[in-house]
């Protein structure tokens, strides 16, 4: 007569337990969302600088589109009397890491630009300031470009390389050199990096992106490409840049 008995106390405290976990994992959620929240406003912040407040000759913007909430793409720029010079990066990983590693990307770069660095210069204080700072395994890739007049010097370490269309139609892409950022000591990544120039004269356009705009697919999972970023550039060449 008992085993009925237990078996009902059993059910009705199955129900309860159950709805005790169900409401412990709302208010997880809920909390994760809190904080998933405040981390998407921070990371909001890092990217409120306006390019089209860029004083002289040139016209510059950007568009940011991560591919979650938070991404690990940061992009700046550093404006002084004689030029302009940009920042930007791909953080290994996604979502709150890559993200955190973003948000020192922004206060490194902010420290740095003072001290009105070369491209190869800025990126391997980068390197310095992040050896030992990251966790086992991430790393970022960054191009750093300085436009001054109609000169245009670039250092990029593994990233996507940078594209010119220049005014006559030639497309040329600026090389790029192999390696990672924030894992290597500068000594050995000072042997690798190289700082390019190239003349950048009036109706060049420079093209700054991350590797999402390459690897972005087609219903048909085809990949847009470089040569697919090469042809929209040439089709677009007398448009606005927005």
């Amino acid at each position: 007569h008992h085993v009925p008995i237990l078996e009902f106390a059993g059910k009705a405290l199955e129900h309860v337990f159950q709805r005790d976990e169900l409401r412990r994992l709302a208010t997880k959620q809920a909390a994760s969302d809190h904080e998933q929240l405040a981390a998407k406003r921070v990371q909001a912040q890092i990217f409120t600088k306006d390019p089209a407040a860029i004083p002289g000759p040139g016209r510059w913007t950007a568009l940011y589109q991560p591919a979650f909430d938070l991404g690990g793409d940061f992009y700046d720029f550093s404006t002084d009397a004689a030029g302009v010079t940009w920042v930007v990066a791909d953080v290994s990983g996604k979502g709150v890491p890559a993200a955190l590693v973003v948000s020192m990307l922004k206060a490194f770069c902010k420290t740095l630009y003072p001290q009105r660095l070369s491209p190869v210069q800025l990126l391997l204080a980068l390197n310095d300031l992040f050896r030992d700072e990251l966790s086992l395994g991430m790393f970022f890739t960054a191009v750093v470009v300085r436009v001054e007049g109609d000169r245009l010097s670039w250092c990029n370490v593994g990233h996507p390389p940078a594209i010119i269309v220049h005014a006559d139609g030639r497309i040329e892409e600026l090389e790029p050199t192999p390696g990672m950022l924030g894992m290597w000591p500068s000594d050995a990544l000072l042997r690798r990096a190289q700082e390019h120039h190239a003349p950048f004269v009036p109706g060049d356009r420079l093209c700054l992106y991350t590797d999402g705009l390459v690897e972005a697919m087609d219903p048909d999972h085809l990949l847009f490409g470089i040569e697919g970023l090469r042809r929209a550039l040439a089709a677009g060449r007398d448009q606005t840049l927005d």
